[in-house]
């Protein structure tokens, strides 16, 4: 920082030179980097038909430290308590930060928790596997 002094003489501040000289070194646009968090997006909580693929895929985004989309990211599947399948046990990022898949029902009925993992994070999903509802009977009426 340069200033003139009521004598006319110039001065300058070396604390303000260096201090400018180390925030041009800053890259303060550069984003954070790293995977930040595993969100889910859709396919939690639903009702899934013994046998049969769930009516929605299971959908998980993937954000970066700075909550940019994280693309690329490899996630890891697997059915961590429960029967059933999974149409494959890693996805990868698109550019939106998502990864899904498939989650068909096996033949037992109950609580199925599937888990996404990528990096150090992890979350779990929750799937209800149930019998198909019966069809309503067939009413009769007594003759009158």
């Amino acid at each position: 920082m340069r200033g003139i002094t009521r004598d006319g003489r110039i001065w300058t501040s070396r604390a303000a030179v260096a201090a400018l000289s180390l925030s041009a070194c800053l890259e303060i646009d550069e984003p954070i980097r790293g995977l930040g968090a595993l969100e889910v997006v859709s396919g939690n909580n639903q009702d899934v038909i013994v046998g049969q693929p769930a009516a929605a895929p299971l959908v998980i985004r993937a954000v970066q430290q700075s909550t940019l989309p994280a693309v690329g990211v490899t996630v890891n599947w697997n059915i961590a308590t429960g029967g059933g399948s999974l149409s494959a046990a890693t996805s990868v990022t698109d550019a939106a930060g998502t990864a899904s898949v498939i989650y068909t029902a096996g033949n037992t009925v109950g609580t199925v928790f599937v888990r996404a993992q990528a990096e150090d994070l992890s979350l779990t999903l929750t799937l209800n596997v149930r019998n198909p509802e019966a069809p309503l009977a067939t009413r009769r009426t007594a003759p009158e």
